[in-house]
């Protein structure tokens, strides 16, 4: 989606480009107004509508050395991040690049600029925004400035605080004519080879996943539905008791809550009742990422990466926290303006109106385990399954359970050796006993073979399972 700047005072430096300096941390901390920007197109124009290059120039025009966190700049590894506005005639053009959830950044994530010193970098917006259309395109760049600077003193090296902003450039135009419109290869299924090892449990396929990982992502994705679901249902319920909401959205407003109750909504029903994929090991996974996603493919997919596999279910930054940053950038439109506790929480202090469009804060709201209409004591058994009836069976079978509070479940059928065999139902359950049946079949619609199943009930807080027999 497109960002509201603020853009802060300074004045225009280029003709083609111009960094909006950042707001400083601390009082005393020095702002760097010296990092410049520019962008350039070639001077050949566009023979070809899917390879719009624009090259993209920093440069410390001060005299102190200068660091910048690379996250939220076109010098990413992805090299595709969000950061540049595109109008055709006006009419903005939608981003169909990816959106990454990042692990916090270490001394290797900032570019460093010694005085004087610029970098260059190509980007192909070609493979990031629908150029396919002739017409008039003004392309400018646009991020968030985070980084570190370093002066002397006294003849030492000294570190300033760091500083925080945004800037956005002085636009680019480039012409698309008629013999130069291609139709748009979207960025997901540019070189993509299919991989067959793919597991359908209820509305979700999961690509590529080993049998461990396979049930671990399951319960995430249960997990998700499940804190999606108390978000939902205790946004806005309290007002401005609602300390958790307050702390990652900033003062209580209804209308700012109304916002963010929608998008809980949105999310809570992705999760618990509706088609995505979720890819074990996204294709282009590297160091320092939980998962990413482009939030104009259908249906919804997240492409998880090593930084989830090592997250916890439980906490900060969980397997189902993550699963819920993505979502909120597909559904929700929410931007990366802040990552992490510190910063998510000071967005919310100084602009709440971004705070309720980052997915940093949708997260950790839902993390925070906002106080629900039923709590359920610790320890306390919140879902009873019983046995399958009849046992052993024929062909089908009736599964029952019962709940002690509103939340989310998943009953599914294994085999002996671990293999789902069939997701029966899933999705968000009222308090009470609740049945379903299961017609013998696997997800492929084959009748399951003679053998020993086990039906497995899982919620957010615990997993039950029942032996049950098969006869042929």
């Amino acid at each position: 989606m497109r960002r509201n700047f603020v853009l802060l005072p300074v004045a225009l430096l280029t003709l083609l480009g111009v960094l909006c300096v950042a707001t400083p941390g601390p009082a005393d901390a020095a702002t760097p107004a010296t990092l410049r920007a520019r962008l350039a197109t070639p001077a050949s124009g566009v023979t070809d509508s899917r390879s719009v290059f624009v090259t993209v120039t920093l440069e410390n025009a001060g005299v102190e050395p200068q660091s910048v966190l690379r996250r939220f700049t076109p010098f990413t590894q992805f090299n595709d991040g969000p950061a540049f506005i595109v109008e055709r005639d006006g009419q903005p053009v939608a981003y169909q690049g990816r959106m990454v959830k990042y692990a916090p950044a270490t001394a290797e994530d900032f570019l460093e600029f010694a005085p004087g010193q610029s970098r260059t970098t190509s980007v192909d917006l070609g493979a990031l925004y629908d150029f396919s259309q002739p017409g008039t395109y003004t392309v400018r760049l646009r991020a968030v400035a985070q980084g570190r600077a370093s002066r002397t003193s006294a003849g030492a090296a000294e570190d300033v605080p760091e500083w925080r902003g945004e800037f956005e450039s002085e636009p680019v135009t480039i012409a698309i004519e008629p013999q130069a419109a291609r139709a748009f290869v979207a960025p997901w299924a540019m070189g993509r080879v299919a991989i067959p090892a793919q597991s359908q449990s209820g509305d979700v396929t999961y690509v590529g996943c080993s049998a461990p990982e396979l049930t671990a992502a399951q319960d995430a994705v249960v997990a998700a539905c499940a804190m999606a679901s108390r978000a939902f249902a205790a946004s806005c319920s309290r007002g401005s008791a609602d300390t958790d909401w307050v702390y990652w959205f900033g003062t209580w407003n209804s209308a700012r809550c109304d916002v963010t109750h929608q998008h809980y909504l949105d999310i809570m029903n992705r999760f618990c009742s509706l088609p995505m994929t979720l890819w074990c090991h996204g294709p282009d996974c590297f160091s320092g990422v939980y998962a990413y996603v482009y939030p104009q493919q259908v249906p919804p997919t997240v492409y998880v990466c090593d930084g989830f596999w090592g997250a916890p279910m439980t906490g900060v930054d969980t397997k189902p926290g993550t699963l819920i940053h993505e979502m909120s950038h597909v559904l929700s439109g929410t931007d990366d303006y802040a990552y992490g506790q510190s910063d998510a929480h000071t967005l919310a202090v100084t602009n709440p109106a971004l705070a309720i469009d980052n997915a940093d804060n949708h997260e950790y709201y839902g993390e925070a385990n906002p106080v629900a209409p039923l709590a359920v004591s610790p320890g306390a058994r919140t879902a009873t399954l019983r046995p399958a009836r009849p046992n052993p069976s024929l062909g089908g079978a009736a599964l029952e359970y019962a709940l002690t509070s509103d939340g989310a479940v998943e009953l599914a059928v294994w085999s002996l050796d671990g293999r789902l065999v069939r997701t029966v139902e899933r999705g968000w359950r009222a308090a009470g006993e609740h049945r379903a049946n299961w017609d013998g079949l696997d997800a492929e619609g084959r009748r399951a073979p003679a053998g020993v199943y086990f039906v497995r009930l899982t919620s957010a807080a615990e997993s039950r399972s029942q032996r049950l027999v098969m006869l042929r």
